[in-house]
């Protein structure tokens, strides 16, 4: 399995979905999804781009084969947040900071928790 793979199967089960329910919403027969997530298949740069879409990923994350994928370390978190502009496109202060990340933290823990 390649590491594209590995992310789609990942993601597809994270999300509760079959692969044919995937494989409808990308227009493609369910054998073909089938191959990319075993690796037989790669997509083409189109693919991936809906890929991202339907799963709310970048497209970074799906070629990044440097990822952990099951990253959910708070240091993580906290770079994410760094990141983060607030409505105004202001930098987050530290109290908003705390408070997203209390709020992916619960995320994360109700996930585990299904």
């Amino acid at each position: 399995m390649t590491k594209i793979g590995e992310k789609l199967k990942l993601l597809r089960e994270e999300n509760g979905w079959t692969k044919t329910y995937v494989a409808k919403h990308l227009g493609l027969k369910p054998q073909t999804y089938s191959n990319y997530e075993y690796g037989i298949r790669e997509p083409d740069l189109e693919l991936i781009k809906n890929m991202a879409s339907l799963y709310q990923v970048s497209t970074d994350y799906l070629l990044d084969n440097n990822r952990n994928l099951e990253t959910k370390d708070p240091i993580d978190l906290n770079e994410a947040l760094d990141a983060v502009m607030s409505f105004d496109g202001k930098p987050l202060n530290d109290h908003d900071k705390k408070v997203m990340l209390n709020i992916w933290k619960a995320y994360y823990k109700s996930k585990d928790e299904n």
